[in-house]
Parts: structure tokens; sequence; C-alpha cells
């Protein structure tokens, strides 16, 4: 999401500020808690802070908040963190009623207009055009009325600005325009030039359409940047070029160089993210031991932590599960990822979680349905010109694409050129490394296993959660009769004839 913080905000919630909010709270002094709750970045958070910043938000009367707009702000951006579009939304039509009530001209009016801009920009379904329409009205509300400039968080803390607190692949296609109108607003939008933000996410653009040279030259300005999270999108960027030498010694210096910035700098609210990004290192080095302790340690382990502020980390799980031959469950996992995707705009994690989909099915026997995902990530990623995003896949990625290439009913739909440099990207990867994600890795007693759909694994993971017919068809939008249609088909496919024998086969048979 994006965030701010203007520049006399810039304090973090340390304990001390925690006690004194929680005090002033207690003696119900609402204006001066208010205005220290007003000094904290939501998107700057760790876990400990943004726990502490939702607990002083709740001893605030619904009423109190409604009067405020750093409070509507702040709930807005709690809200969607936690993935809760709905409520979002109640506090953002607030906003706007309480800008609605100033008067015309007024500089509370345009502080309240910032507000409303930068809310707007963090909510699902903003596209790219009202992205750049959003940043347009701040910087004339801010050059008009002389509001100081703000901090926008561009990462949502994701080891990335093409894709991190927007999916900026629409602005990527024509980069070069769109950075001349960008550029302009840029210092009285961030506290930084922004030059370096500019240079993280053309780097990753240029790496993603397989411009390697000029990806490695122009992600330098980003490496200096004084914001920790651009500096940490560049390295992260640098560690990706880095390891297609094919050797993991370049790539484990650069990512050790950025946990010792990331120490420096105090940044414990991206540790878990660049846990995760040497995380995908490991996946991809063979270092399996390191991944399975990943994944045993990580905090995000169910479906109901799928929400657009932990996508990274769960396309990351989805990825060690796949390493570590725990095909299935990865599978019901970026499904579930999938369905959360389609509620914003974000093209790059929706063409990645259907790749890796793809492998999985393949791994598993299943070549129709990887066909299909594969498909549909191509046809997704080819108006981008998309081609590392899909062919950083491994081997199994590789003959996916070979078998694709001679299937014309499919292939037909893309075009052959851009078909050939994934397929040649694939390749070439493939034989950097020639164990990621391959078969050798599934184990000997996995060789037979029910043939459940996507779906029927979906359902079956929540009726292992103790979920209802009717809670299943909420969090998947379907019909109850629909659930039951799905819920008969996995009792048959694995021969049982209730939930509780269905969830003992489906562990014995390693799909849970």
């Amino acid at each position: 999401m994006f965030c701010y913080w203007a520049t006399e905000m810039s304090e973090v919630m340390s304990m001390q500020n925690y006690e004194k909010i929680i005090e002033l709270l207690k003696e119900q002094k609402y204006t001066q808690a208010t205005a220290l709750l007003s000094k904290f970045c939501v998107s700057y958070m760790d876990e400990q802070a943004f726990a502490q910043l939702e607990e002083c938000l709740a001893q605030i009367p619904d009423e109190v908040k409604r009067k405020s707009g750093q409070l509507c702000f702040l709930q807005v951006s709690v809200e969607l963190r936690r993935g809760r579009t709905r409520p979002a939304r109640q506090w953002y039509s607030q906003l706007v009623a309480l800008r609605d009530a100033c008067k015309e001209g007024s500089r509370e009016r345009a502080q309240l207009a910032q507000l409303i801009c930068i809310a707007g920009m963090m909510m699902p379904q903003t596209d790219n055009a009202q992205l750049l329409l959003l940043l347009s009205v701040m910087h004339n509300e801010m050059v008009t009325y002389k509001v100081p400039p703000i901090q926008i968080s561009l990462t949502m803390r994701r080891p990335s600005v093409l894709r991190g607190a927007k999916d900026l692949s629409e602005w990527g296609r024509n980069y070069r325009a769109v950075a001349s109108i960008v550029k302009p607003l840029l210092p009285s939008l961030m506290l930084e030039s922004g030059e370096g933000a500019c240079a993280a996410g053309i780097a990753e653009l240029l790496y993603e359409k397989n411009q390697l040279n000029d990806a490695s030259m122009t992600v330098a300005a980003a490496l200096s940047d004084e914001n920790i999270e651009i500096a940490f999108a560049g390295y992260a960027q640098l560690a990706l070029i880095a390891r297609l030498d094919g050797t993991s010694a370049r790539a484990d210096e650069i990512l050790a160089t950025l946990g010792r910035l990331l120490e420096e700098k105090n940044a414990t609210e991206l540790m878990p993210t660049y846990r995760a990004l040497c995380t995908r290192f490991d996946i991809h080095f063979g270092r399996l031991e390191k991944v399975r302790t990943w994944l045993d340690e990580s905090t995000l382990v169910g479906l109901g932590d799928c929400r657009l502020s932990n996508v990274y980390e769960l396309i990351t799980r989805a990825q060690a599960l796949i390493a570590l031959s725990q095909c299935r469950e990865a599978i019901t996992l970026l499904e579930s990822l999938l369905l959360l995707l389609r509620t914003d705009f974000r093209p790059l994690d929706t063409i990645e979680c259907l790749a890796h989909s793809a492998v999985a099915c393949e791994l598993l026997g299943s070549r129709d349905l990887a066909m299909d995902k594969l498909e549909e990530a191509l046809t997704l990623a080819e108006p981008y010109r998309y081609i590392r995003v899909i062919a950083d896949c491994g081997r199994a990625m590789f003959q996916l694409l070979t078998q694709f290439a001679k299937d014309s009913a499919r292939s037909g739909g893309i075009s052959e050129r851009y078909l050939s440099e994934v397929t040649e990207a694939a390749k070439t990867y493939s034989m950097l490394y020639p164990k990621l994600y391959s078969q050798e890795s599934l184990p000997e007693d996995n060789a037979y296993t029910p043939d459940l759909t996507s779906t029927e694994l979906q359902i079956l993971q929540m009726i292992s959660e103790g979920k209802t017919a009717r809670a299943i068809s909420e969090q998947l939008g379907i019909k109850p009769t629909t659930v039951k249609f799905h819920t008969a088909n996995i009792f048959e496919k694995l021969a049982v004839t209730n939930r509780v024998e269905a969830v003992n086969a489906a562990k014995k048979f390693k799909i849970l």
C-alpha cells in the first residue's frame, strides 16, 4: 500500500511513544493522542509496532475518529493492511465527507485532499491511470496551498518498486513517456529526489524484459538511495541479475551486504521480506535445508493469511513447497492467491502465481492443467513483453514451453517471436539450475495420488481447517450446492465417506 509522512512526521512507534499515547487515551485526551498517532507511517511499521497502533486506535471511539481526517486515514491504512476492504472504504468515505465540509480554498481542505489521494492510491483496483491522476492532484494541492511535502512508500515492504505498493506495469509499457510526466512531480511528492526510485523500477522492468545489460547499468542509482526501501529494491534486483551468472557467490555477497545495510538502518519492518528474498535464492541454489527451516519458522501458514500485504511472502512459501515436493499444498495456496490478486491490478504477481502453478501441476503429472496455467500466464505476460518471471522457473518450465509451442491450438494466440524468446531464456536458465523444481525432487512414494482439481484441492484444505460448506462458499464466492458437489467428488476420489476420513486420506497421500 502507499503510505506517507510529512517532513515533520518521521517518528517510529517506540515503546515510549506507545505508553504515552495509551496514557493519554486513558485520560480521554484524544486530541493530544491523535497528534502523536498522526506522526506514524503504517507502511513502515513492523508487526509489533503495527499491533500497538491497532490497540491505540481501538481505544478511540468511532465518533471521535469520524471527526479527524488523520484518524480516518490511519483507520483506512490499518484496515487495508489487514485485508479488510469494506471497512476501509467506509472510513475513506468519511474522509471525503470531512473534506467536503471544509471551506473551498482552505489549507485544511488541501491537507484532507492529500490524505484522500493517498488513501485512493492504497485502495485495491486503483489502476495506473488513476494513480497518475491522483499524483497530479496531490502535486497541485501542495504547490497551490504550500502544504508540506510527503513521503510515499513505494514498495509496501517488498523488494520491488515495479510491483511494490502498486504494480506499475502499465506505466512500464511507456516508461520513458511516464517518467517525463512523473519526474517534475517528485520533488513535491517525496522527501528525496526520487531518482533512486525511478532507477529501481526501470531496472526491474528491464530485467523482466530480459534486457540484462541495461538493467545492470540502471540499477546502480538505487543502491545509494537514502530511502532504505528503495535501496532494498535495488540490491534485490542486483542479486537477481547476479544469479544469472550461474553461481551463488556473487548473489550471496550482494544479499549479505543488503542484510548488513538493513541492520544498520534498523529496518525491522523489512526483515521478514528480506528472509523471504534469501529463501528464494536458497531454492534456486538447492539449499533445501535452509528452505525447510524458513518454511517451519514462517508465521504465515494458513489460507487466512492471504491478503495483499502478505503476497510476496506467500508466493515465496508456494515456491518453497514446490521445491520440497509438496506440490498439492502449493497449488492450493497459489489458487487462493490468484483469487486475491484478481481484486487488484497485479499482473506480475498473477503471472508468477500462474507460472509456478503450472510447474507444480506438471510435476504432479497434470499436463493439461499445467498447460492451461501456462497459457494464461503467457497471454497476460505478452503485452508487457515479460520474460524472466516465466523463464526463471527451471527445467520443468522449459519442458512445458517446448510442449506448448508444439500445440498449435494453444500457442496460436501467442506470437511466435515472444514464445521463442521466453523458451530460449527458460532453456538457458534450466541449464544454469537443472535441479530447480525438477521431477527428481519428488519422493518415490508419491508416484500415485488421486487426481484432484485445483478447486477440489482448495476445498479439501478448507475442510481440513474445519470450515463449513457455507464458510467455504462465502470465501470462494460460489454457491453452497457447488461446494457440496465438489466435496462429493473429493470423497469419491479419495474413497472415503466423510470429512474426517477425507482429511486422513489426504495426509496419507501427502496432499495435505
